[in-house]
């Protein structure tokens, strides 16, 4: 064995276990376990006569996580919500803004502080119009905890109309 060879099997043994060390760190951090929980849909439906399409985002009152409240309890929940919008033809999101019941309406990527109404409910969504749809990420945090919904809305895809 010549003196390079024995360098270079150095120089590259080096290399492979520095590149394996930095692809370790690397997946390492890139696979934590973190994971959003899923903002539950706890009804969804539309009216005909009102040409209206809705979903309703909040918690059952027997599935609510452990120190989360609604208005009517001494200290309700604070909610910060973050809201992006692709798409939107005719569509609101309807929110609890303050502790004593007052509603608020967002119809465009924004953020805003809910609570949950005496229903649990923490956001409705709306979609007003024979041609109404909307396209949205809703990711509310409350508590250390975020919770997620991705989805899409439209009158006539809920009425059957396609």
């Amino acid at each position: 064995m010549t003196m390079y060879s024995k360098k270079a099997k150095v120089f590259f043994s080096r290399k492979v276990i520095i590149v394996m060390l930095m692809t370790l760190l690397v997946t390492s951090c890139a696979t934590d376990k973190y994971q959003a929980r899923e903002l539950p849909l706890l009804k969804h439906g539309y009216s005909k006569k009102n040409l209206t399409a809705y979903n309703i985002f909040g918690f059952c009152y027997d599935n609510t996580p452990s120190g989360i409240f609604n208005i009517i309890d001494k200290k309700p929940t604070e909610f910060l919500v973050n809201i992006y919008v692709g798409d939107n033809q005719g569509c609101k999101f309807i929110y609890t803004a303050d502790t004593k019941g007052k509603q608020g309406e967002i119809t465009q990527t924004g953020s805003f502080t809910a609570y949950l109404s005496g229903r649990n409910e923490l956001l409705k969504l709306e979609c007003k119009g024979k041609d109404s749809n909307i396209d949205y990420k809703v990711i509310a945090y409350a508590n250390a905890i975020e919770y997620d919904r991705v989805g899409n809305l439209s009158y006539l895809v809920e009425s059957g109309g396609l």
